[in-house]
């Protein structure tokens, strides 16, 4: 039988550990350089969930800042005399038009641009008066009807705007309710007393 020598454990070798080292030397560097880089992210994560908000903030203070405020409104219920005259009349038998006239206050931080202000017209019953096909604008997701709509060209400044609507069917007798739609919102009503 052949006997073979002792197996021994190779020691290793001096340039084998100094690799070895420099290894645990390097890892530990890499993760200390993680860590502080997840810190890093997490900081400015943070910061910009921050100013997200703020900016969510300062988005809703400009669309209310820049809402049109309608300051004055005043409503005539017209007829025509035989001259052809128009005249006010509170008979509503008679009212052949409605007139609207209202003032928008000056606003810097609306858009100068043409701008569209619908009218809804609510009858004593409570119905809409709707007397033409398609009146009906979308706004935040809703549907909603009018009565007629006027399209003004805004400046940014204080300014007047009359616009006329003229009835197809005869109005009844009592109290009808005129809202103002300017930019998705109910700007003004007004209460109209008929006889």
């Amino acid at each position: 039988m052949i006997r073979r020598p002792p197996r021994s454990t190779p020691k290793p070798s001096s340039a084998a550990s100094d690799v070895y080292k420099r290894q645990l030397v390097i890892n530990e560097s890499l993760t200390l350089q993680k860590d502080s880089v997840i810190k890093a992210n997490k900081n400015i994560n943070w910061k910009n969930y921050k100013l997200s908000k703020q900016n969510q903030k300062l988005v809703e203070k400009v669309i209310k800042g820049s809402v049109l405020e309608v300051l004055n409104i005043e409503v005539e219920a017209l007829r025509y005399r035989s001259t052809g005259k128009e005249v006010t009349t509170r008979s509503a038998k008679k009212v052949q038009k409605i007139r609207i006239c209202f003032t928008i206050g000056a606003n810097q931080i609306s858009e100068a641009e043409e701008k569209r202000v619908f009218m809804q017209i609510i009858d004593p019953k409570g119905a809409l008066i709707i007397e033409k096909e398609n009146n009906e604008i979308i706004v935040s997701d809703s549907i909603i009807n009018f009565t007629d709509y006027s399209i003004f060209d805004y400046t940014n400044l204080e300014m007047q705007h009359c616009f006329d609507w003229e009835r197809i069917h005869q109005l009844e007798s009592g109290v009808y309710l005129i809202k103002l739609i300017i930019e998705g919102r109910i700007s003004s009503q007004y209460n109209l007393k008929l006889k």
